[in-house]
């Protein structure tokens, strides 16, 4: 009676019951642990791409630079021999375009990998193109779905398993348990139902809790991506229709709280030979309260070239630095922003047709004052740089210093960049050969040069800082007179 009480109340419900849920709990298991191979799988695939994309970095971004196409292609084929890449795409960071894009037949591209080609340039990173490497999921599949097989498997085996050992099993326990129970204790046949209700009860209890304990999983916690925030450059805006070069410049530079914010005193003496044209200047704030780059452009006071509109190229220039600068974290070399400026100021005078600067000699800086490091790094061409030292000038050029000066003769290669270090406390002037070219008011044709100007500093450096300006202008006028100007004049003083 109790066997048959047993196994009607228990064996067609609760089995039936537990073993669809046990079956549920196994597709359960098994679509979860598939996804998380599968995307085991697909990080494994993908860290993969990262070792490759370091394995080709360096000569691709060779290749990349000297803008060898047949390189490109033979470094992208041997990539495409890869079992796991389905396709490769050379994207160029400067321009957008598309250097190589390849894909193999019958694949798809649906994961992508990027990776930032870089090239070091005089010890610094420039960010030439972007790579991506292709797998697709039948891919990604094929890896896992042995492995899903097996789990699918052994799960359906661990759920029979468990369903014969916890129910059958655990039944027959009952059973025995019951049987005994009944003999040991003769009761009547309403306490024998009522015993079996409380024990099947407590039988539920006990299965709820071993359900419960099964059902228990770890979360899978995604890593979230940090999203980056554009910064915005804000430009002044400017009307060049009334202003002359000097509006034009205190507009296009930033406050003098900025400047002061990185030198201890400062003075800018610009005199142009005409009102529209003359020495461009331009400070520019790199990285806030860390570097301060200082651009001078001078083109001489050619007919024709209006100074406001090189401003303006500058302020352009200035933008596309800010955007490179927060883009990638560094700037590019500084000679190259000087080559840079003087393709761009000759190109856009090229398209308005004007070929005025077809013969001219282009002379500028590129300087930056790092605060932090508390050094100065320039690259220059035709501008000088002189630093106050113990009552005597150092000079620095586009060679470097005079003192360190190793003579070059005839090198067809020499150093571009130039460092000065320890440059707290230091005063430092930049002058644009203006000066030097200025005649004199009783000379036909004898001009100031660069040991008039340096017995001029001389004196000039001696006073207050605050009225050198003043002095080195009156110098100046004193010993041109009458003469006309021949050139524009630019002497910036720097106490650092």
């Amino acid at each position: 009676m109790i066997k048959n009480s047993l196994t009607r109340n228990i064996s067609p419900n609760i089995l039936k019951t537990a073993i669809l849920i046990f079956i549920g709990v196994a597709v359960i298991n098994s679509i979860i642990f598939g996804v998380v191979e599968f995307k085991q799988s697909k990080r494994l695939i993908l860290r993969d791409f990262r070792f490759i994309a370091l394995a080709v970095n360096r000569s691709l971004a060779e290749a990349i630079w000297q803008s060898d196409k047949a390189e490109m292609n033979q470094i992208v084929n041997e990539l495409m021999t890869n079992f796991n890449i389905s396709g490769v795409k050379i994207l160029n960071y400067e321009t957008n375009y598309t250097e190589i894009s390849k894909i193999k037949s019958g694949r798809s591209n649906s994961i992508p990998y990027t990776y930032d080609i870089t090239y070091t340039y005089d010890k610094k990173q420039i960010q030439l193109a972007r790579l991506y490497l292709y797998t697709d999921y039948s891919i990604v599949f094929f890896r896992t779905k042995r492995v899903i097989g097996l789990l699918l498997l052994k799960t359906l085996l661990e759920t029979i398993t468990i369903v014969i050992l916890l129910f059958w099993g655990f039944k027959r326990v009952f059973l025995t348990y019951l049987i005994r129970l009944q003999k040991s204790i003769n009761i009547e046949k309403e306490s024998q139902q009522k015993s079996l209700l409380i024990t099947e009860r407590d039988f539920r209890d006990v299965l709820n809790r071993l359900l419960s304990q099964y059902f228990k999983k770890k979360e899978i916690q995604e890593e979230s991506k940090a999203t980056q925030t554009e910064e915005h450059i804000e430009e002044k805006s400017v009307t060049v229709s009334t202003m002359d070069l000097y509006q034009i410049l205190e507009l296009a530079n930033p406050s003098k709280d900025v400047i002061e914010k990185f030198f201890a005193q400062h003075f800018i003496l610009s005199q142009s030979a005409e009102k529209e044209r003359g020495d461009i200047y331009l400070f520019v704030e790199i990285e806030k309260n860390r570097e301060i780059l200082l651009l001078i452009v001078d083109y001489g006071n050619i007919n024709g070239l209006n100074g406001i509109e090189i401003t303006l190229i500058l302020k352009d220039i200035e933008k596309e630095l800010l955007i490179k600068y927060n883009t990638n974290n560094r700037l590019f070399a500084l000679s190259k922003i000087l080559e840079f400026t003087d393709r761009k100021i000759r190109s856009r005078f090229t398209d308005n047709g004007k070929n005025i600067l077809d013969e001219v000699e282009f002379k500028g800086l590129a300087m930056v004052y790092d605060k932090v490091n508390n050094s100065i790094e320039y690259s220059s061409k035709g501008i000088l740089i002189l630093k106050s030292e113990n009552n005597k000038f150092i000079t620095y050029d586009d060679y470097g210093s005079y003192n360190d000066r190793v003579m070059q003769h005839g090198a067809i290669e020499r150093k571009k960049e130039h460092i000065i270090q320890s440059v707290k406390n230091k005063t430092f002037y930049i002058v644009t050969d203006g000066f030097f070219k200025q005649v004199k008011r009783d000379k036909n044709r004898e001009e100031i040069g660069k040991k008039g100007f340096m017995e001029i500093l001389d004196k000039v450096s001696k006073t207050n800082f605050k009225s050198q300006k003043e002095s080195f202008l009156d110098e100046f006028n004193n010993i041109k007179g009458e003469k006309p100007q021949t050139d524009s004049v630019t002497v910036i003083g720097l106490k650092i």
